[in-house]
């Protein structure tokens, strides 16, 4: 079923609350158990939400299984250029008498 991803957690979760996704409890996330019953991973782990693309299903229960996210390949430099080059163009966009379409050639698509 295809889904899109709502939301993804920014810091590493400190317990892991769905009991049965632990290794102790018969699941894959390795986890240890500390004297006030807390599951804590014993690897980074962050919380990633799903959101289905359809309405034609509603679930109403928990499910277990693999997700597969296809993406372009990016090289992490690609983001951080993008970034560079839109603060240039805001910038470039201000000042008198820069050409019109130099901004295009840099690889920006609006001069917002």
């Amino acid at each position: 079923m295809p889904v899109r991803i709502a939301m993804i957690e920014t810091t590493a979760l400190r317990e892991l609350d769905q009991r049965f996704m632990a290794s102790n409890h018969g699941g894959e996330i390795a986890v240890r158990e500390t004297a006030e019953g807390e599951l804590v991973p014993i690897r980074a782990l962050y919380r990633i939400r799903f959101r289905l693309e359809t309405d034609a299903l509603s679930i109403h229960h928990v499910g277990v299984g693999d997700v597969r996210i296809s993406a372009k390949p990016e090289s992490f430099l690609q983001p951080a250029w993008r970034r560079v080059i839109g603060v240039l163009c805001r910038e470039m966009s201000c000042s008198v008498g820069t050409p019109a379409n130099l901004c295009s050639k840099l690889g920006c698509s609006s001069l917002s």
